[in-house]
């Protein structure tokens, strides 16, 4: 009898540590199907890119604002060149500065190994370098011209999403919208004074009239002024002429200079006798700037709407 007993309970002993290894195993099995789905879950995820070039300035100034730089691989030269772009002192010899725009060379573009390339289509040969970029499967994002506010903010957007940094992104672009506002308050209800900007478009150019399609136009309209460049059936910046000047003879001239401080590129114009004869010349309206404040698209652009603003319309700040 005691056997039977005995026997009784080591049936019911097995019979427990059968049911508490079945038990477990399925706890297991279960766990690492978890495991394998977060797994799966987490690959699924997009990883922030981590070795980016931003080949056009307009581009590279944005994205030097959002993310660290030890983040970025190539960028344009001139986006270390402080007198073109505010971000210069950002920009590390660790990064590699390539020519831009009109010097793109998309085959030594690729040999850089980057996971993203940013870029701009402005010029004929920033669209082709794009066209063949994309054909070689090469992540890219190609933001339309920045030539007004809503398209920089629309293009800061995206830029914030592809890089993992939309509350910056967002924080940029509502302190440029509120500085705009401000200005628009201001001279709410004002007369336009007529202005043309000036400006050489690249070292040892001489002076062009800027044309409607540069951020300056939008900059002028949004301090309150009337640009000429409608007047005078400008897109396009064009090669500027003592003679196309004084027929329009503005309220206002804005010169920039390409060197902070070297009015060269512009002095066949304000060395030249018609010069004097201009309204503004006379009335001491002629107000100079750098291109990095008005040629180049960036966020600071909206810092000199407020500084035009104020010199259009001085009685209302």
């Amino acid at each position: 009898m005691r056997i039977i007993r005995l026997t009784k309970v080591w049936s019911i002993i097995i019979i427990i540590i059968s049911i508490v290894i079945i038990t477990g195993c399925s706890k297991k099995a279960a766990s690492s199907g978890s495991a394998e789905q977060a797994s799966s879950a987490s690959a699924a995820s997009p990883e922030e890119p981590m070795r980016i070039a931003a080949l056009s300035l307009d581009a590279a100034e944005a994205v030097l604002e959002l993310i660290d730089p030890s983040r970025i691989a190539v960028l344009t030269r001139s986006a270390a060149d402080p007198d073109l772009a505010f971000n210069a002192d950002k920009v590390s010899d660790e990064i590699i500065q390539i020519a831009g725009a009109t010097s793109l060379d998309p085959e030594k573009i690729m040999s850089y190994n980057s996971d993203l390339l940013i870029m701009t289509k402005g010029h004929e040969q920033e669209k082709e370098a794009s066209q063949m970029l994309e054909q070689a499967g090469i992540p890219l994002i190609s933001l339309d011209v920045w030539d007004t506010f809503e398209k920089m903010e629309a293009n800061y957007h995206i830029l914030g999403q592809a890089l993992g940094e939309e509350k910056a992104a967002k924080h940029i672009t509502y302190e440029m919208n509120k500085k705009l506002e401000t200005a628009h308050q201001a001279i709410a209800g004002k007369e336009q004074p007529s202005v043309l900007v000036i400006s050489p478009v690249g070292p040892g150019t001489g002076p062009f009239l800027i044309g409607s399609s540069n951020i300056s136009y939008d900059i002028v309209r949004h301090a309150g002024g009337n640009h000429l460049a409608d007047e005078l059936s400008l897109t396009r910046s064009t090669k500027a002429s003592m003679e196309a000047i004084l027929k329009a003879d503005p309220d206002y001239i804005i010169l920039l200079q390409w060197r902070q401080g070297d009015g060269s590129d512009l002095e066949e114009l304000t060395m030249s006798a018609g010069w004097s004869t201009l309204a503004a010349v006379q009335n001491g309206q002629v107000h100079t700037m750098t291109v990095k404040q008005m040629l180049y698209p960036n966020r600071y652009n909206a810092d000199t709407v407020t500084e035009l603003a104020r010199l259009f319309h001085p009685d209302t700040f």
